[in-house]
């Protein structure tokens, strides 16, 4: 029977390893081992050229070599080490090492909100730098534990996760709105604009971020531009109730400002 290559199935198998080596150089552990995992299974149920094989078999004999020296791998997991060529052994035990370490990371995020909860605050921080610093933890993980200072009112500590996982995904919109947000709650005006700034730079038609713009601008008495913010939050999306609502309440401020005595 004539096998059948598929060009597109090929390639998204190289750029997983790409992705993958780029991810450990970012030290992004979690990351590198999930993109290998996906790699060797399309890789296994590929057909392909010779020569594309001897590659990608380089590939893979580096890449699992490098994960398993890494000090993020070898503090967690121990010493290991990947046979040449054993492609479902390594799949396999990579799948179940990210799998135990999510389970893991979930507990300690229950953990240390249950000491933030009680005041415990270094022993809070504690736990949350281990996950954090786990090559289990993903961006999600990173988010929980910014949610729980901000809900705390902890601003430095959120600011301090929210750039974390900002270092982790610079394109997340997610984790730079919650890092303006922080820095919005704690004044710190200008520096949360910026993030804003980047956000909308990589997310220009999203009107819940000038609906947040304008939030800070009313925080930073500035309601004229809190204004034109909502209005563009309103040309993206006329529907935009809560943005429709603050429009208003600052037109009637402003209405109220202007029919003040000191106005006369």
């Amino acid at each position: 029977m004539q096998k059948t290559f598929d060009p597109k199935r090929i390639e998204a198998i190289f750029t997983l390893v790409s992705s993958a080596r780029n991810c450990l150089l970012d030290g992004a552990l979690s990351a590198a081992m999930a993109n290998l995992v996906k790699a060797l299974k399309l890789y296994l149920n590929t057909p392909m050229l010779k020569k594309e094989r001897e590659v990608l078999e380089e590939d893979f004999f580096d890449l699992e070599g490098k994960i398993a020296e890494h000090p993020k791998f070898k503090s967690t997991y121990g010493p290991v080490s990947f046979a040449r060529g054993e492609h479902k052994m390594a799949m396999d035990f990579m799948s179940q090492l990210i799998q135990f370490g999510a389970e893991t990371v979930k507990e300690k995020i229950v953990q240390g909100k249950e000491l933030l909860e009680a005041e415990r605050l270094d022993e809070a921080w504690a736990v949350f730098l281990e996950v954090m610093e786990s090559p289990a933890a993903e961006l999600e993980d990173f988010i929980a534990i910014g949610d729980a200072y901000l809900q705390k009112n902890r601003w430095t500590e959120a600011q301090e996760v929210f750039s974390r996982a900002v270092d982790r995904d610079p394109d997340s919109i997610n984790a730079l709105n919650r890092l303006a947000i922080s820095l919005r709650k704690d004044q710190q005006f200008a520096k949360a604009l910026n993030i804003y700034r980047k956000a909308l730079m990589l997310s220009p038609h999203d009107e819940g971020l000038y609906f947040n713009v304008a939030r800070l601008f009313m925080d930073w008495d500035k309601p004229d531009t809190a204004g034109q913010a909502l209005r563009k939050a309103l040309s993206i999306n006329p529907s935009f109730e809560p943005a429709q609502k603050l429009l208003n309440e600052i037109q009637e401020r402003l209405a109220d400002s202007d029919d003040s005595p000191e106005a006369s």
